[in-house]
């Protein structure tokens, strides 16, 4: 478990504050994703976590162990828990691909034989087997990026976190990362930051997600339970916008006098393919779709719609989707619905 308690950082140059107060929990062998708009903090907050800025007050632990953080200008003396990736002061350019990721063994008081097992897992593990021999100047971006990971493992770091994740991650780059990231939180457990501006790489990637803004969390926890909240910040990073009218009735939308217009969240292809139908035959009620859509987020199939349903039977059908763990809510007020 990361834990983050009461982070709080200043801007060096204006009283101004780049974290205030920020709290989290990620759990273990979790993929977690920080979002929010330019100036969010989401830099300064996984640089804060892996010791590389200064931070004013808070506490960080991992598997309850605190990790020491810095303060002012004093210099960091533990061996952290935390790595950041990318570290390219790290990376050793006289060196080949194998002899970085054996440097942190060879530190560490690692054996000869020992250095080369472990070294040859980590290549296997990260897709950079082939390149053992390799220079750094024969590796691309991305394998580069795939490197440092390696390294920061073999360093023993139990957390990564990666800034700027989206060119080698996101929907523009080859993947290859991606999938090393999947490895690493499924085959060794190990927790996963990322701060992303794309929201393909929290649908594809994240179990959990972290929206910034001004330096405070807005809302943070699993994905898939964000996205059945009101309002919810996560929802409209990563579900279709629900396009259409938000006042049901006549005389200007078209619907039944006695419409009632629901947002509805479901999680889970059998509740997308079935939970409305059903609805709409056991308890005899009509339902017209008015706006929204489907995504993949995390492995699982989740859909976002606005729906007007009208009949006798409509409090009973809303009563039964909501024990179906299906997110439903009326849409009142039109500020509030868009």
């Amino acid at each position: 478990m990361l834990a983050v308690e009461n982070l709080c950082k200043t801007h060096p140059h204006r009283a101004v504050p780049v974290l205030d107060g920020v709290d989290l929990r990620v759990p273990p062998a979790t993929i977690c994703g920080v979002v929010g708009p330019a100036g969010s903090g989401k830099t300064s907050l996984l640089r804060c976590l892996a010791g590389l800025d200064a931070t004013d007050s808070g506490r960080v632990t991992v598997s309850g162990r605190p990790v020491a953080l810095r303060r002012g200008g004093r210099r960091r003396t533990a061996r952290r828990p935390v790595g950041f990736v990318p570290e390219s002061e790290a990376l050793l350019h006289e060196c080949t691909v194998a002899g970085n990721v054996a440097r942190p063994f060879e530190l560490a008081g690692f054996d000869r034989v020992a250095r080369q097992v472990r070294v040859a897992e980590l290549l296997e593990l990260t897709g950079l087997r082939a390149e053992s021999h390799a220079s750094l100047f024969q590796l691309r971006p991305e394998q580069l990026r795939r490197l440092q990971v390696a390294q920061v493992l073999a360093a023993g770091a139990s957390v990564l976190v990666l800034d700027d994740a989206d060119e080698h991650v996101g929907s523009g780059g080859g993947g290859a990362l991606a999938t090393v990231l999947d490895r690493v939180r499924g085959e060794l457990g190990l927790t996963v930051v990322l701060a992303t501006d794309d929201s393909e790489v929290v649908r594809r990637l994240c179990d959990d997600v972290v929206v910034l803004d001004g330096g405070r969390v807005l809302e943070s926890g699993p994905v898939l339970e964000l996205l059945g909240r009101r309002r919810s910040r996560t929802a409209e990073l990563l579900l279709d916008p629900v396009a259409g009218p938000v006042v049901a009735g006549p005389p200007h939308s078209g619907l039944p006098g006695d419409a009632c217009l629901v947002d509805v969240v479901l999680v889970g292809y059998a509740a997308v393919g079935s939970l409305l139908p059903l609805a709409v035959s056991r308890f005899g009620i009509a339902m017209t779709y008015l706006g929204g859509g489907v995504v993949p987020v995390a492995g699982t199939l989740v859909g976002r719609f606005r729906v007007s349903i009208s009949g006798a039977g409509t409090g009973r059908a809303l009563d039964w989707l909501a024990s179906q763990r299906c997110a439903v809510w009326e849409v009142e007020d039109p500020a509030m619905a868009a």
